[in-house]
């Protein structure tokens, strides 16, 4: 559900920008349509409120994250200090 919100909110936000350049060109054409700056300007805020996440959900997911990589970063370390060992040992090997 979350994507589909994102995809949205970045599909406003890029509709947004087409209304502000539409605005642009208007401005050049010396037609100034001031419905399309309005326009751009709703959509990208309706555009970022849908991307925005909720603080809760972005606190636990961090806590989460940051538990699964302590201990992937202590396993890691733990199969470096075996892949040490054995490249130790292979080369007492090589050199008797």
């Amino acid at each position: 559900m979350n994507e589909l919100r994102f995809k949205f909110g970045k599909f406003f936000i890029i509709l947004g920008g087409l209304f502000l350049l539409l605005f642009v060109f208007s401005m050049i054409a010396d037609s100034v349509n001031f419905y399309l700056i309005i326009t751009g300007i709703l959509l990208i805020l309706f555009g970022t409120i849908l991307r925005r996440k909720t603080k809760a959900k972005e606190s636990e997911s961090n806590e989460s994250d940051s538990k699964k990589n302590r201990r992937g970063n202590h396993q890691n370390s733990r199969f470096k200090d075996q892949e040490e060992q054995e490249d130790r040992q292979s080369r007492r090997s090589r050199r008797s």
